[in-house]
């Protein structure tokens, strides 16, 4: 059964999102394992804890990485060059929350690598349909306000329009 890594600059959004999804999904026998924050306060991340992570994480079928922000991506890149034996890693785009529960279900289900990797990824595909959304991500909407509502409101000394 592949093993999932939570790399964020936060320990506490860790937590909770392993949380989240543990509480989700209990006893899908999945290692998660998390590298976050450079202490409990402290926010960062720490390619020598990814590794770690990684290598607690593994059961020689692979693992898959989420992370939050950018900086969390170079730790987890710089963390595969630290890795002495082979680990099948896949780093992914996944959106973190939605993709750690999507990820934690499809590898509960006994699914390689590769599989769990794509459906994370393909995580925020609820969200946008229970949106109504059809547009590329990163697309901002226009939004329209054709009216203009004047209000009076009356204080004690004076009076304000806006």
């Amino acid at each position: 059964m592949i093993g999932l890594v939570v790399v964020s600059h936060s320990r506490a959004l860790a937590e909770a999102a392993v949380a989240l999804a543990a509480g989700l999904l209990p006893d899908q026998g999945v290692a998660v394992r998390i590298a976050a924050g450079l202490s409990a306060a402290e926010f960062g991340t720490d390619a020598v804890a990814v590794a770690d992570a990684v290598r607690e994480a593994d059961s020689g079928d692979g693992v898959l990485v989420l992370m939050d922000l950018g900086s969390a991506v170079l730790s987890a890149e710089t963390a595969l060059d630290l890795l002495e034996s082979p680990v099948r890693v896949r780093l992914s785009a996944a959106p973190l929350v939605e993709g750690l529960v999507v990820a934690l279900a499809v590898a509960g289900g006994g699914a390689d690598l590769e599989t769990v990797a794509r459906e994370a990824e393909g995580a925020l595909t609820a969200k946008r349909s229970q949106l109504g959304s059809s547009v590329e991500p990163g697309a901002r909407p226009i939004h329209i306000y054709p009216q203009v509502v004047h209000l009076w409101i009356t204080l004690p000394s004076s009076r304000y329009s806006r």
